[in-house]
């Protein structure tokens, strides 16, 4: 009788400590549960409320570029879709062909509030000449924006009225010919048409278009290769200038009414695809950039933004961010092999 009344009470106890260890574990599930659903709230409130300031454009280049001048369309009309009605603050970071602005895009923290606009040049041809201490890869893609085509332009009154008059001059005068690159989108074309033209010319590097322009006009160098036809077209149209080649495989709508050659018509193979397009710094919040996405393309496709690019002569190149990604991928590769091929990097 005694070993029963022993036997019933460890059993009691037993099933006691295994009740309390349940009801431990169960208060512990409910609290893990409030803890996973108080952070997912925090995270979607803090969604919600991106932005909340003010979000920074670098541009790579001085003001008045093609770049420059693109971002500031987009700039002044994003504030009807950006939440919490903020603003797109324009910042010119000039220098090192772009590369000193998106330098400073890769070390801002990836808070959503520092982002730039990124043309090929910078982004996929410097890092692949190894002229940057950053990667193509280290960046985070939002939204490409336009493509650009390169162009040569020389002054109105220049001795060249067309390609084939500038190429027979050049033959017969190496070196004498002195033009203007801001970038390697510029510079590439150029050194592929030396190589395969057997031709000699002097290039002389200057911070963007801008200043290439200007010093083509000042008489300091003889023609400029403009990285955007867009921007060049204006100076074409004021009879100021003129344009000799464009330097891609497919011509622009805005010059589909001039008679200017484009680089396969001199049988010259080169698809560079130039593009221009908004980054951040890599690893920025994916919801954040989601944001940052939809508020630029709804701001792309506002009718008054499309007009204003329409002005510029600005050729629309849309991607998203993952579209965006394989675009810089794919250029970097394509610059990497022609910079080999024309001896520029080993």
């Amino acid at each position: 009788m005694k070993n029963k009344l022993i036997l019933f009470i460890s059993i009691s106890i037993m099933i006691w400590a295994l009740i309390g260890c349940s009801q431990s574990k169960g208060s512990e599930s409910v609290a893990d549960s409030e803890e996973n659903s108080g952070t997912e709230e925090q995270e979607q409130n803090a969604s919600s409320d991106y932005p909340n300031k003010p979000i920074e454009v670098i541009i790579p280049f001085q003001a008045g570029g093609s770049t420059d001048l693109v971002g500031r369309v987009i700039a002044k009309h994003a504030s009807k879709y950006l939440p919490n009605e903020q603003t797109i603050a324009i910042i010119n970071k000039p220098g090192a062909t772009g590369t000193v602005g998106m330098t400073e895009v890769q070390n801002a923290d990836p808070d959503g509030y520092t982002i730039g606009l990124a043309t090929i040049g910078a982004l996929s041809m410097e890092p692949a000449m190894g002229n940057t201490v950053y990667s193509h890869e280290d960046f985070s893609p939002i939204m490409s924006l336009t493509a650009a085509s390169p162009i040569l332009l020389v002054k109105a009154d220049a001795p060249w009225e067309t390609y084939q008059e500038w190429l027979e001059y050049v033959k017969e005068n190496p070196g004498e010919f002195k033009y203007g690159w801001g970038g390697l989108v510029e510079r590439i074309p150029m050194e592929v048409i030396n190589q395969q033209e057997g031709l000699e010319t002097t290039p002389v590097v200057y911070d963007g278009s801008g200043e290439s322009t200007t010093a083509v006009l000042g008489g300091q160098i003889d023609g400029a290769i403009i990285g955007d036809s867009s921007f060049a077209k204006s100076f074409i149209d004021s009879g100021e200038m003129r344009g000799l080649l464009i330097l891609n495989n497919q011509k622009p709508e805005s010059y589909s009414d001039i008679d200017i050659p484009i680089i396969t018509d001199i049988e010259i193979e080169l698809n560079l695809n130039p593009y221009v397009g908004f980054v951040g710094p890599k690893d920025i919040p994916e919801d954040y950039i989601n944001i940052l996405h939809d508020a630029l393309q709804k701001t792309l496709d506002d009718p008054e933004v499309t007009e204003e690019l329409q002005k510029l002569g600005v050729e629309i190149n849309y991607g998203d961010p993952e579209q965006f990604g394989e675009n810089i991928n794919s250029s970097y590769e394509t610059t990497k092999q022609i910079l080999e091929d024309i001896g520029m990097i080993e």
